[in-house]
């Protein structure tokens, strides 16, 4: 939620407002009390003006001055964080860090693709069992029962020259997170379409 915007004219209304009553103390536009009140104003609203900033800075998702101590303080940029990324970008990966309680959940995995934008599929498997395979079942050895394929199903879209480098980076930082929040126990397979 963005601050209230004050201009100079509104702090020369208010601070006339509350000046004394009397004669001395007049209110018309070219007296010397009006002109010095309209010489502290511009300060007043310049404040207000840095005093609003300073609030949407306060929360990462609307940070913009603040945004290089907001990464520091969580660790960014990383291994994992996208090449020269826009701001919105950077605040997205300073709120994620954050907020993004990792865990080997398909729905966390399906919400980490999405927000990336990648529509993917997620395969796991399972090993052979003779109560709960059917026949035409493939048959798996133990070990597969630690193995997910991810398969891309469509890629974030970019536009210009430069989509298909950036769409490889984009795979390149995809790579990155699924590995660093996979289970340690879980070998990741991503499958990119040629």
């Amino acid at each position: 939620m963005r601050a209230p915007h004050y201009t100079a004219s509104d702090f020369v209304r208010v601070l006339q407002a509350l000046l004394p009553r009397g004669r001395v103390w007049p209110r018309d536009h070219d007296t010397t009390i009006t002109a010095t009140l309209e010489g502290l104003a511009p300060t007043y609203a310049r404040q207000t003006e840095r005093d609003a900033a300073l609030l949407d800075d306060a929360f990462p998702a609307s940070t913009v001055e603040l945004l290089p101590e907001w990464e520091l303080t969580v660790g960014l940029p990383d291994a994992c964080s996208e090449l020269a990324p826009t701001p919105a970008a950077r605040r997205a990966q300073v709120v994620r860090k954050l907020t993004g309680a990792a865990d080997d959940s398909r729905a966390f995995f399906a919400d980490l693709i999405a927000s990336l934008g990648f529509t993917m599929t997620m395969t796991e498997y399972r090993p052979a069992q003779a109560s709960v395979s059917r026949a035409g079942d493939r048959v798996y050895s133990q070990e597969w029962a630690f193995v997910w394929t991810l398969t891309e199903i469509q890629a974030p879209r970019f536009e210009g020259a430069r989509a298909s480098a950036q769409t490889d980076l984009a795979r390149l930082h995809l790579q990155c997170l699924i590995n660093r929040y996979a289970p340690a126990h879980i070998v990741t397979q991503l499958v990119f379409p040629e």
